[in-house]
């Protein structure tokens, strides 16, 4: 049976990585696979080196189809007509593709396969008999947008996999019987660190919180800075809190600029520390007390907050998107309303209360083990295929 797997970029990123893994997934299960990319690049690499057959059709470059301005996001019409035009110059040389190939399943990571497997198929027609399988990691920042997926792109689709059932549930119901949940899982890195007799130190007697994004407004910087100005109020000040990441666009310079700011006007130098870029976060985590999300607009699974469970770290997140998918509240640690009151309470409690940490602590590495292992994520995987494939 042969299996077209298809990724819009070769580079590496959060999906991509599942992708990655999904790729090893279908190589144990004996398919006979072929692998499309839109670029080189990391996972190109990594995939070349385990020997799978790889074609390039470079994608173009998109232009960002939506904007903040003073905390709310803005569509880009015109910028989205423009990649859409973009994506459909692909078509005719994807459809002669498929139609030579005819794979047995075609698998699409992530929104530009899927919007050019559409195109291709509404303009030139089905180039072969296949069960079409798409992944979705993001969220449609729109109703319109929604709309126009569940309604227009989704049409040529068996399957959707989405990866928390938060992302599932912005499905209208007439697509509910093409989904499945399956959540993502990552390596467990932290035996490997321990043989390795590693020791991350962090040489303060102060509790040390991480909180690990690009700098950007969705990701809540600011609402971290407001809940952190409210414990200094409070008294709190046996803690620092250290935001890994940087900007990556004007916009988000502006807003890492005001973020500086703040912390000068209220005074929380001594607290608040921003770090850069880190190209292992994972090394910086293991140093912290607790690690923080504080996402203003829905993220659908965070990896980051996998990797906080998977090293033990106990969590205070804002309830966006997956994140209570990942963080059971209460036993790994906490997950509140994006509110500064209710971030700053839940890491007050966990700042005073060292117990309560390793308590959440040990439940969030048995938690990993359980629900978010890569053995976890291939046995899931494995039985949606089967159900999807029965069908």
């Amino acid at each position: 049976m042969k299996v077209l797997l298809v990724n819009p970029v070769g580079e590496w990123g959060g999906a991509e990585k599942i992708f990655f893994l999904v790729s090893q997934i279908f190589q144990k299960t004996g398919f006979e696979l072929y692998v499309l990319l839109g670029s080189r690049g990391i996972l190109y690499e990594k995939l070349r080196n385990l020997n799978f057959n790889i074609s390039i059709m470079n994608f173009p470059d998109l232009s960002e189809n939506s904007i903040v301005i003073a905390g709310r996001r803005f569509q880009l019409p015109h910028h989205l007509l423009k990649n859409l035009r973009k994506i459909k110059i692909l078509s005719k040389k994807f459809w002669d593709y498929l139609r030579i190939l005819k794979p047995d399943i075609i698998y699409l990571n992530n929104l530009r396969s899927l919007v050019l497997y559409y195109e291709t198929v509404r303009t030139y027609g089905k180039p072969c008999e296949a069960v079409v399988i798409w992944h979705e990691h993001g969220y449609q920042r729109s109703i319109i947008r929604q709309l126009i997926l569940d309604k227009i792109y989704l049409k040529f689709v068996d399957a959707v996999i989405c990866v928390s059932k938060h992302l599932a549930n912005k499905h209208l119901k007439d697509v509910q019987q093409k989904l499945y949940v399956v959540h993502n899982g990552i390596p467990d890195e932290l035996n490997a660190i321990e043989k390795e007799n590693v020791r991350y130190e962090y040489n303060n007697n102060k509790v040390l919180i991480i909180h690990p994004a690009f700098i950007t407004y969705w990701k809540g910087q600011h609402l971290a800075l407001k809940a952190v100005d409210l414990l200094v109020k409070r008294g709190v000040r046996n803690f620092e809190i250290w935001f890994f990441g940087e900007p990556r666009s004007k916009q988000d310079y502006k807003y890492f600029k005001k973020l500086k700011q703040f912390v000068r006007s209220k005074n929380l130098e001594k607290q608040v520390f921003f770090k850069g870029f880190s190209a292992n976060i994972i090394d910086e985590m293991l140093k912290a007390d607790i690690v923080i999300s504080t996402s203003v607009e829905d993220d659908p699974f965070p990896t980051i907050l996998l990797e906080a469970s998977m090293i033990g770290k106990p969590v205070v997140t804002t309830d966006a998107g997956g994140s209570g998918e990942i963080v059971k509240n209460g036993e790994t640690g906490f997950v509140v309303k994006k509110d500064k009151r209710e971030l700053a309470s839940a890491l007050c409690e966990l700042i005073q209360n060292k117990e309560l940490r390793d308590v959440f602590s040990k439940n969030a590495r048995d938690r990993f083990l359980k629900e978010f292992s890569i053995l976890a994520f291939e046995k899931r995987f494995l039985e949606t295929l089967e159900s999807i494939l029965r069908r």
